[in-house]
């Protein structure tokens, strides 16, 4: 083989490579791969059941809840599939996504 050609296909192979590590990297940036979404979601819906917590401590009554809380509330329960919540959020829907943070529930 010549000098000249196996040049040619070092050079293809190393940009093949650098290729796929941009892309792999973009997708890590830009949070395109699932399980990074999911913790997202989880941080967020701790966060939010926290927010929740405080205005209605027993998660009894959604009307006593900041609607910005609510409403972000649904939305990542909805994202994250607990049943019972789908639409606006009640308080079925608080006690499964918010578990851990509403009193006897588990």
């Amino acid at each position: 083989m010549k000098k000249g050609i196996s040049l040619a296909i070092n050079q293809l192979i190393l940009l093949i490579i650098a290729v796929v590590v941009l892309l792999v990297a973009l997708g890590i940036i830009y949070g395109q791969t699932p399980g990074i979404n999911e913790i997202k979601a989880n941080q967020q819906r701790i966060s939010l059941c926290n927010a929740y917590v405080k205005s209605d401590p027993k998660c009894e009554d959604v009307d006593q809840v900041e609607d910005e809380v609510t409403e972000k509330l649904a939305n990542v329960c909805q994202q994250l599939k607990y049943p019972g919540c789908s639409g606006s959020l009640t308080v079925e829907c608080v006690k499964k996504c918010c578990d851990i943070a509403c009193p006897g529930t588990k």
